[in-house]
């Protein structure tokens, strides 16, 4: 595209020099040629796009509707060690509040390390299921790694096939206006089912 820049540039001086009748082919030819030359340069950048909705592709696989019920009877076990280790972080405290009178001062002391320790067991256990690089994230990447997988190399077929440019995912990227007939979702469904 840099080059019709140039060859634009050169034209016109040409075109500012010639203003005789003598120079009239001679204009005509080089508007020609300044017009063809800056079309081609276009037509050489124009980049056919398409997009899928990975989301779409996903409900319409059976395995993952697999996974997502394994995730989900994983998360509901968690959740509820980490509800029975917070009712029993509450039992420990209600207890020391009724026996606080009968507590001396060790007795108490203890109680209360024993809470603190409670307390950071419940926290860690949090952090360990569900924080940043906690148990619920690595076990759906584990699970879900090998459908995006399929999905990716049946997009970067159809992408190679059909000699698109950019394929964007509808679902990650915000598209205000998607028309129909570049989405590949059904595609790639079809390449992943076959």
């Amino acid at each position: 595209m840099e080059y019709a820049f140039y060859f634009g540039a050169a034209v016109l001086i040409i075109l500012k020099k010639s203003n005789g009748k003598k120079f009239f082919f001679q204009r005509q030819y080089c508007i020609f040629a300044l017009f063809f030359f800056c079309a081609g340069g276009v037509s050489a950048q124009i980049q056919k796009v398409a997009y899928v909705d990975t989301q779409y592709i996903l409900d319409n696989i059976p395995e993952y509707d697999g996974i997502l019920e394994e995730m989900n009877k994983k998360v509901q076990a968690w959740n509820l060690e980490i509800q029975n280790q917070a009712e029993h972080v509450e039992k420990l405290k209600i207890d020391i509040s009724a026996d606080k009178l009968f507590l001396t001062g060790q007795a108490l002391q203890d109680r209360q390390v024993e809470i603190s320790e409670a307390e950071k067991t419940h926290r860690e256990m949090k952090l360990k299921y569900f924080g940043k690089d906690g148990l619920q994230f690595v076990e759906k990447v584990k699970l879900i790694t090998p459908i995006q997988d399929q999905i990716w190399n049946a997009v970067n077929a159809i992408a190679k096939k059909k000699r698109y440019s950019f394929v964007f995912d509808k679902t990650t990227v915000l598209m205000l206006y998607a028309d129909s007939r570049f989405d590949l979702s059904d595609q790639v469904l079809k390449m992943i089912k076959s």
